[in-house]
Order: C-alpha cells, then sequence, then structure tokens
C-alpha cells in the first residue's frame, strides 16, 4: 500500500482510539482531546497527529461533522 508497518499500525491505533473516544464525547472526539490522548496512549507527537487525521479524513474513514470534532465513518 505504500506505507510501513509503522504507519499503518499509527493510523489503526488512531482510528480506534476516535471510534473509543465518540463513545465518551456524544458530538464526536474532539481534536484537542484527541492530540492529548494520541500523545499520551499513542505516544505520538502533534504534528504525527495531525499528519494521520488528514490521511484518515483523505481516506475517508473520519469526518469532521462540525469543525475540529472527529467520527469514525
Amino acid at each position: 500500500t505504500g506505507r510501513s508497518k509503522t504507519q499503518r499500525d499509527r493510523i489503526k491505533n488512531l482510528l480506534e482510539l476516535i471510534r473509543t473516544m465518540q463513545e465518551e464525547y456524544e458530538e464526536g472526539a474532539p481534536h484537542e482531546e484527541v492530540l492529548e490522548r494520541a500523545n499520551s496512549e499513542l505516544n505520538m507527537d502533534e504534528k504525527t497527529v495531525n499528519d494521520q487525521l488528514d490521511k484518515l479524513k483523505m481516506k475517508g474513514d473520519i469526518y469532521e461533522p462540525r469543525g475540529d470534532v472527529y467520527r469514525a465513518t
């Protein structure tokens, strides 16, 4: 797929985190909270998280029902 196993794992783990968080937050996973939890739980820095979020949006795996809130499809 042109992505390393590490990249695929990051994307998969971030998607799972968003799915978990959207159960906790009615409107979806807030961006700032995604950044914090991805950093603490997945050891991902802010740039990496934002890059992976962009990839998930481009693939259609997540969307933003409103600015800075994410939901998995």
